[in-house]
């Protein structure tokens, strides 16, 4: 799938889920992120490095689809946490993963270094 088209599909989403038993730094999470989407992730390390539980996603065990099904529930009927998590992880986003902010920030880090 073209990134245009997955950006597409996950604005159509009311959640997004990532039930990966090994990740890293997802990218679809990054853009399920930049989409706006609440997130359901497995708990793995590479959702534990950047996702705090419960402040930028809600977390089931890995492997545990009553378990994922009853966090999408929580997200669909409880808009103050949805809501919440969304708005948490989108500051995230603004704050630390904006590729262009990184660039100037390792721009003036650079600058700082050699002055």
């Amino acid at each position: 799938v073209d990134s245009e088209t997955f950006r597409t599909m996950l604005r159509a989403c009311d959640v997004y889920v990532n039930a990966s038993a090994s990740d890293g730094v997802s990218a679809s999470v990054q853009e399920a992120v930049a989409t706006g989407r609440p997130l359901v992730v497995t708990d793995i390390e590479g959702h534990r490095q950047w996702l705090k539980p419960d402040v930028h996603a809600l977390y089931a065990p890995v492997g545990d689809a009553p378990s994922i099904a009853g966090q999408c529930i929580r997200l669909l009927t409880d808009d103050r946490l949805r809501e919440g998590l969304v708005r948490n992880v989108r500051a995230y986003d603004r704050e630390f993963l904006d590729c262009d902010r990184r660039i100037d920030q390792i721009a003036e880090l650079y600058d700082a270094l050699v002055r």
